[in-house]
């Protein structure tokens, strides 16, 4: 199974809240305001078994740690995080997202193709770092990581 991830920040510009003037708005401005800032998309570039939610909200990050020769790494253990690990036969990859940034997470699937989308969209006016394509977290979670 191929799986799609694209990880997109709402546009603070577009018009989000709901009241009698939103369906004006977006007609007279949909096509010069974009929903989402430019974000990532990525394929998982392997055949996807299955995939695994999290229910612990919590990710075991493991950091060089240069100051120590006996140990190169250290662990550290974030909580409330939205974690799916997306599964293959070689290992897997996970796509970790800070719920406290999190707007919404939406799956699909293109029946005709076999192929599925993973979306994770992010708070418009959220503090976040992007650590890798998969990685996105908040400042705080980031802070807790470089200590």
């Amino acid at each position: 199974m191929e799986i799609q991830i694209n990880i997109s920040v709402r546009n603070p510009e577009w018009y989000w809240s709901d009241d009698d003037y939103k369906k004006e708005w977006i007609a007279i401005n949909s096509e010069k305001v974009a929903k989402y800032s430019p974000a990532i998309s990525f394929l998982i570039n392997a055949d996807v078994q299955r995939y695994s939610k999290g229910e612990l909200e919590k990710y075991t990050f493991k950091i060089s740690n240069k100051d120590q020769s006996v140990n190169p790494f250290k662990e550290v253990l974030v909580d409330q995080l939205d974690v799916t690990e997306f599964i293959y036969a070689d290992g897997s990859t996970p796509v970790i997202v800070s719920k406290s940034i999190l707007h919404n997470v939406m799956a699909a699937q293109n029946q005709g193709k076999g192929k599925f989308y993973w979306y994770y969209f992010i708070k418009e006016d959220a503090d976040y770092v992007q650590l890798e394509s998969n990685i996105w977290l908040s400042r705080a979670h980031f802070n807790c990581l470089s200590k």
